[in-house]
C-alpha cells in the first residue's frame, strides 16, 4: 500500500513538473514572431529538461528534410551529432528515424536502443561507429503539425542522464510538438506577411515615383497653353483658360496624393521623412491654409481662433501637409457643413514651451470601435464608407508631427463631430526615428 502511494505521489509530481515545462515553454514560444529565433529556441526548452539531445528538422519547399537547430548537453556529443546529419541524412523513404515519422504522421518511441536497431539504422560500419559514439539511449520523435500541415519533426534523446522514455514521456513530447508546431507556423506566417507588405511598399514607392513624371509633364504642358490663350485672346479664349486651371488643379491634387502614397512607403519601410527645419509663423501657415480651403468650400465657415503669432522651429512643407490633411478631413467629413475652428496657443511646462493646434468640426464623428486604429495606413471609420478617401493623410500627419518631436491626438464621438490637436515643441528636440 505505501508503494502505491509513492507511485501516486511521484506520478503527480511528474505531471506538476510536466505542467510547469509547457507553461514555460508555451511562455517563451510565444515571445517572438522571428521564424528563425523561434525555432532555434525550441532545442533550448527542451534540453536538459526533459532530453539531453534535440533536433528540429523542417521539410523546405521540395519536401526535402532540413536539420535547422539543435543543441546537445554535452559538446563532445553536439559535435558528433552535426557529423552524422551531414554525412548520413535519412533518405526521404528510410524506413526508421525522421522519414518514417513524416510519411506517416505519427509518433516513434524508442525506450531503449540495442544494437540490433542500431545496426538496422546504420548505412555502413563507419555509420555505425558513429551511432555508438553518439551514446543515444532512448528515443521520441513527433511530428509538427500545424493547421493540418506536417511542417516537420521533433526528436528527443537520452543518453548521459539515464534516463528511458515511456508513453507518458511520449504525450507531453506530443504536447510540446503541438506548442512548437503552432510558434513555428505563426513565425513563419509573420515573417510572410512582412515581406509581403514590404513588397507593396516597394512597388508603391516604385509606381508613385514615375507616375509623377507624366504628371509633371502634363502639368507644364497646361500652363504653356494658358499663357498662350493669354497672348491671343481671341473667341473662346476665356473657357479654354478655365479648362487648363482645372486640369492644373486636378494634377496637383493627384500630385499631392502621390506624395502621401510615397510618404506612406518611405515610413513602411522604416525611412523617416526628411525635415527642414527653420523659424517660421504657425499661425501665419494656419490663415494660410484655412483661406485656400475656404476658396474650395461655400457649406462652411473655417475660423481662426488664438495666437495673432506663434513663431517656431519646424518644417513649413511638412506642416502644411499636417494642417491641409486635418482641414480636408474636417470639411469632407462634415458634408452638411458648418463651422470648422482652428485654433492655435501656447503654452508652458516643464518640457519647454509648446504650440498646440487644433482643428474642430461638426461632422459625422468617428465611432468608438474605429478610435484605436484611426492613424493607421489604410484604415477608415465604418461611417464614412459612402465618403470617398484614401485612408493615408492621418498616418503621414501622425509621422510628421511624432518627427517634429510632437503629437497628434483626437477626441471625437460619433454624430457629434472630431477635433484634432497637434502638440509641437516651440524649439528643436530630439525628433521620432
Amino acid at each position: 500500500m505505501e508503494q502505491i502511494s509513492v507511485q501516486v505521489a511521484d506520478a503527480m509530481e511528474a505531471a506538476a513538473q510536466y505542467a510547469l515545462f509547457l507553461a514555460e515553454a508555451g511562455k517563451r514560444l510565444a515571445s517572438s514572431l522571428d521564424y528563425e529565433a523561434t525555432l532555434s529556441e525550441i532545442p533550448r526548452l527542451a534540453v536538459p529538461t526533459i532530453a539531453d539531445w534535440c533536433a528540429v528538422d523542417m521539410l523546405d519547399e521540395n519536401a526535402s528534410i532540413q536539420r535547422v537547430a539543435s543543441a546537445h548537453v554535452n559538446p563532445a556529443r553536439q559535435s558528433i551529432g552535426n557529423d552524422l546529419a551531414r554525412r548520413y541524412p535519412p533518405g526521404p523513404m528510410s524506413a526508421f528515424d525522421v522519414p518514417q515519422v513524416l510519411r506517416t504522421e505519427s509518433p516513434s518511441l524508442v525506450t531503449e536502443f540495442s544494437d540490433e536497431l542500431l545496426m538496422r539504422r546504420a548505412a555502413d560500419g563507419e555509420h555505425m561507429e558513429l551511432l555508438r559514439e553518439f551514446g543515444a539511449l532512448s528515443e521520441m520523435i513527433v511530428p509538427l503539425i500545424a493547421r493540418g500541415r506536417t511542417l516537420g519533426a521533433l526528436t528527443l534523446t537520452t543518453a548521459d542522464s539515464g534516463r528511458r522514455y515511456g508513453e507518458t514521456d511520449l504525450l507531453l513530447a506530443q504536447d510540446l510538438a503541438g506548442r512548437c508546431a503552432l510558434a513555428i507556423d505563426n513565425a513563419h506566417l509573420y515573417t510572410a506577411a512582412r515581406e509581403a507588405v514590404e513588397l507593396r511598399d516597394r512597388f508603391l514607392a516604385s509606381v508613385t515615383h514615375d507616375l509623377k513624371s507624366p504628371l509633371a509633364t502634363i502639368s507644364g504642358q497646361a500652363q504653356l497653353l494658358r499663357r498662350a490663350t493669354r497672348l491671343e485672346r481671341g473667341e473662346g479664349s476665356v473657357p479654354v483658360d478655365e479648362g487648363l486651371a482645372r486640369i492644373e488643379a486636378t494634377v496637383e491634387r493627384m500630385a499631392s496624393m502621390l506624395d502621401e502614397l510615397l510618404n506612406v512607403a518611405r515610413l513602411e519601410l522604416g525611412r523617416p521623412l526628411e525635415l527642414e527645419r527653420r523659424r517660421m509663423d504657425l499661425v501665419a501657415l494656419a490663415r494660410l491654409v484655412a483661406s485656400e480651403h475656404q476658396q474650395q468650400t461655400q457649406r462652411h465657415i473655417i475660423q481662426l481662433a488664438g495666437e495673432r503669432e506663434l513663431i517656431g522651429e519646424w518644417d513649413p512643407p511638412r506642416l502644411q501637409r499636417v494642417l491641409d490633411n486635418l482641414l480636408s478631413n474636417a470639411l469632407k467629413y462634415s458634408p452638411d457643413g458648418g463651422m470648422v475652428t482652428v485654433a492655435i496657443i501656447r503654452d508652458e511646462d516643464d518640457a519647454g514651451d509648446s504650440a498646440i493646434l487644433s482643428v474642430r468640426d461638426q461632422g459625422v464623428g468617428i465611432p468608438v470601435a474605429d478610435l484605436p486604429r484611426i492613424f493607421e495606413a489604410f484604415q477608415r471609420a465604418h461611417n464614412v464608407a459612402r465618403i470617398g478617401g484614401s485612408g493615408i493623410g492621418l498616418t503621414v500627419a501622425l509621422q510628421i508631427v511624432a518627427q517634429h518631436g510632437g503629437t497628434l491626438t483626437v477626441d471625437s464621438r460619433e454624430g457629434f463631430g472630431s477635433t484634432f490637436t497637434v502638440r509641437l515643441p516651440v524649439h528643436d528636440r530630439p525628433t521620432w526615428a
